[in-house]
């Protein structure tokens, strides 16, 4: 048995293919997701809108007043100035949009719908609550003048009639959810090299695969050598795949670390079974059964949402039988129910999944390479 697995390790690493697909195509894509990301991380953060600000007939009171709401608002970004320049600015597309200051606000933005829609609603809102609040605070002041102090500060406090409340007590960047597809994907290539060992032991298939049909050592044993060095070394370069993502590309996968590794040595096991069970099936030729694998592969993966985040989601609404059955949904889910769930119900029923699929592969294997013989070799 350690001669199998020492000799299997040696060829694995020989394997220049199984390398790049395993462990140099998943860091690629990881560093690509995160550079992509992070622009669109980016693109969204909220920056103040220029806005011109002309006191057409106002005390330095009100003056005062408004700069200080601007200030505290952190809303726009004022260019305090006379008609002329202000009208000249927004000409040049320099702000979204002039507020006049005379007894009450008013906006005058571009008529061209060269600038932002989105800015221009929302010094439109600005405006509209400012002379809202002037009003109620007028109105107090004439006729209740004792309670404008109470009503000032109320004024101040935004009101919320719903509450934002966390299921659980972490909270998980959306954008996580690619890196935990493609942990699965990158687990799932090792159906490949687990479809080379059957296809190794097949004597139709391979010069290697006849040598071994008849040599003196029991099928089953050399089999199974072969099929846990490729576990672990698949587990191996996985896990590489696991640390660059946290330790390089700051992903967030410590939760439960040991529970996380576990995670990866069990899809390993699921995906060489899985690819063990299909490279025992038929006579098909290598190149087929590899690239039968791969479409399949590629299909989990896609439904399991690394292409389209929301493709889960839509699966699950119109079949949720699906995934879970899909290997690469399930192997997502585990590292998604370590990062948020408050208990490990959902990661135990997961994992548990794996290991029956696993189980499931590897005996469907071996009872179809079990008994195989051959005319001649």
């Amino acid at each position: 048995m350690l001669h199998t697995i020492q000799y299997s390790w040696k060829n694995l690493f020989r394997n220049k293919e199984e390398f790049f697909w395993v462990l140099i195509f998943p860091i690629l894509l990881g560093t690509m997701f995160k550079i992509a990301f992070s622009n669109i991380t980016a693109a969204d953060s909220y920056h103040a809108i220029p806005t011109a600000i002309v006191f057409v007939s106002s005390s330095e009171e009100t003056q005062t007043q408004l700069k200080n709401v601007i200030q505290e608002t952190n809303l726009m970004k004022p260019f305090f100035c006379d008609e002329e320049t202000a009208l000249k600015k927004l000409e040049q597309n320099k702000v979204d949009g002039i507020i006049y200051m005379e007894d009450t606000l008013s906006l005058t933005i571009s008529a061209d719908g060269s600038k932002s829609t989105i800015n221009q609603s929302i010094l439109q809102c600005f405006v509209n609550q400012y002379n809202i609040h002037q009003s109620i605070i007028k109105d107090a002041y004439t006729n209740h003048p004792e309670k404008l102090p109470a009503l000032i500060e109320s004024l101040k406090k935004e009101t919320g009639y719903r509450k934002e409340v966390s299921l659980n007590k972490r909270n998980i960047d959306p954008i996580s959810n690619y890196f935990y597809n493609l942990l699965a994907m990158s687990c799932l290539f090792a159906s490949i090299a687990g479809a080379y060992v059957s296809m190794h032991s097949q004597g139709n298939l391979s010069s290697l695969g006849a040598r071994k049909n008849i040599s003196p050592v029991h099928k089953m044993k050399t089999l199974f050598g072969e099929q846990l060095a490729t576990v672990l070394f698949q587990f191996m370069c996985n896990l590489i795949n696991f640390t660059f993502l946290v330790c390089v590309l700051k992903i967030e996968l410590t939760a439960h670390l040991p529970l996380a590794i576990l995670t990866i040595l069990v899809s390993c096991m699921v995906s060489v079974s899985f690819g063990s069970f299909i490279g025992a099936m038929g006579k098909i030729t290598e190149n087929t059964k590899v690239a039968i694998l791969v479409c399949v592969n590629m299909f989990f993966c896609f439904m399991s949402g690394l292409m389209i985040s929301n493709m889960r989601t839509t699966v699950d609404a119109y079949c949720p039988l699906f995934n879970k059955l899909n290997p690469a949904a399930v192997i997502a889910d585990c590292f998604y129910s370590l990062s948020v769930a408050d208990n490990l119900t959902r990661y135990t029923q997961n994992i548990l999944t794996l290991l029956l699929m696993a189980a499931t592969f590897m005996i469907g294997g071996f009872l179809l390479t079990r008994r195989t013989k051959y005319a001649s070799l």
